[in-house]
């Protein structure tokens, strides 16, 4: 009896244990606690899914009412924060402000990219524009990026701005005008729920529609392309000129892989190379990525960084640091 009294006073009865619910608050208090320091650093954080959610949400918010949630979170944080109120008020003012700030950033970029989509046509079609880029090669020919200046069939404000075609045979050089008889339809959507949507990304990239050219491509004359197309489409055609160069000196299977991991180009890539690199799972390496980027980052940086201090009169004027990591910058958005 004395040795189930012992334990008895041991084990404590349900009625003294703590609920769920309060270990729930209990544990939510310690991390909340083991964060204080740490809080500003969550900003980013809710600002990501405040973007997030906008893209997961069903149906389209407006803009003027995200608009004014964000001011209004926005100013009653700057309230809260004024008045000296503590960080019990001024933290959670903060994050809310932050999220409803990326789903205001995320509408706000929907809104700049909109461009006109595609109908999808019973008859093939024939449209005349200036090609923007090679992209990488398909199942059934070479893709590339192309401007529309007209559409036979569809009015001005119908034609979408950018196109994705697949053509037959060699593909045309960045800055060429040609003309392209194909079928014409929308940007596909996710095979299946939750696969990869291409429709959603091609609309963030203003891509309106694909084609697929029952022809070859044939040039054509156009009038004078706007300033902006014209740049883009020099930039890109020096990169597929450097491609060109690299092929011709590497050799096809070398070359090809050489030129798409140094401008993204994969046209001179063989197809038993490229399904050897998905099986191994190594064809991401063949994409402009973020590795690319730190690489020709990290040249310049050091590059610079070593020109600097080559030159006593410049290193003794200046942070070789700061100027080698504003140069790496800057060749990083190049190149991107």
């Amino acid at each position: 009896m004395a040795g189930a009294s012992v334990r008895g006073a041991l084990i404590a009865p349900d009625a003294a244990k703590p609920s769920i619910g309060a270990r729930i608050r209990a544990w939510l208090a310690d991390q909340a606690s083991a964060q204080t320091d740490q809080w500003r650093l969550w900003t980013p954080v809710a600002f990501g899914g405040g973007c997030a959610l906008y893209l997961y949400l069903k149906t389209e918010p407006g803009l003027w009412p995200l608009l004014a949630v964000g001011v209004t979170t926005a100013g009653l944080w700057l309230l809260a924060r004024g008045r000296g109120m503590g960080q019990a008020w001024t933290l959670p003012l903060l994050l809310l402000a932050c999220f409803a700030g990326g789903m205001t950033a995320a509408k706000l970029r929907a809104e700049a990219v909109a461009t006109p989509i595609a109908p999808s046509l019973a008859e093939p079609v024939t449209l005349h524009a200036w090609v923007l880029d090679v992209d990488s090669p398909g199942q059934r020919g070479h893709r590339i990026l192309i401007a529309p200046v007209r559409i036979l069939g569809l009015a001005p404000e119908q034609t979408p701005i950018r196109l994705r075609a697949t053509v037959r045979g060699e593909p045309p050089r960045p800055g060429e005008a040609v003309r392209l008889y194909g079928i014409l339809n929308p940007t596909p959507p996710p095979v299946s729920p939750g696969a990869y949507d291409f429709g959603r990304n091609a609309y963030f990239q203003g891509m309106g529609g694909v084609v697929f050219a029952l022809g070859e491509t044939r040039p054509t004359t156009l009038g004078e392309p706007p300033w902006r197309l014209r740049m883009q489409m020099r930039v890109n055609a020096i990169r597929f000129a450097l491609a060109e160069r690299i092929v011709a000196r590497l050799g096809p299977r070398t070359g090809g892989v050489a030129a798409a991991m140094t401008t993204g180009h994969e046209t001179w890539i063989q197809p038993e190379d490229l399904d050897a690199m998905r099986d191994s799972g190594l064809a991401h390496i063949l994409s402009i990525s973020g590795l690319h980027m730190a690489i020709v980052g990290g040249f310049v940086f050091f590059g610079v960084r070593l020109l600097v201090a080559a030159w006593p009169w410049l290193a003794l004027r200046v942070s070789g640091k700061k100027v080698a990591a504003v140069a790496g910058l800057i060749a990083v958005g190049t190149y991107w």
